[in-house]
């Protein structure tokens, strides 16, 4: 299932470098403040192979996030993520608001 939301980049982290069995990988996170009108903090995560380039995410910047939430089971413990699918510059009627 994917979901969007929007907001303010108010964070973005260093890439992280990594590889498993299925080859290179570089993952961002990045936090977005959500601009309706009881504004959250959220956490993403964007992954890619080395080969292809992560979404463009710059601070200050109004952005439309296309994500899933994505679920782990690690030792007994379960963790959750937020996997941005795509980030995109902030256009009011791609999200049914505004003009």
């Amino acid at each position: 299932m994917k979901l969007i939301t929007y907001g303010i980049v108010t964070e973005v982290y260093d890439k992280v470098y990594y590889e498993n069995s299925k080859g290179k990988y570089v993952r961002r996170k990045f936090v977005i403040l959500t601009t309706d009108s009881h504004p959250v903090n959220v956490l993403f995560d964007t992954y890619s192979n080395i080969k292809k380039s992560l979404p463009v995410v710059e601070l200050g910047k109004e952005v439309v996030v296309s994500f899933r939430i994505k679920s782990n089971k690690v030792e007994d413990k379960w963790y959750t993520n937020l996997e941005a699918l795509s980030v995109e510059p902030m256009v009011l009627d791609s999200i049914g608001i505004g003009g």
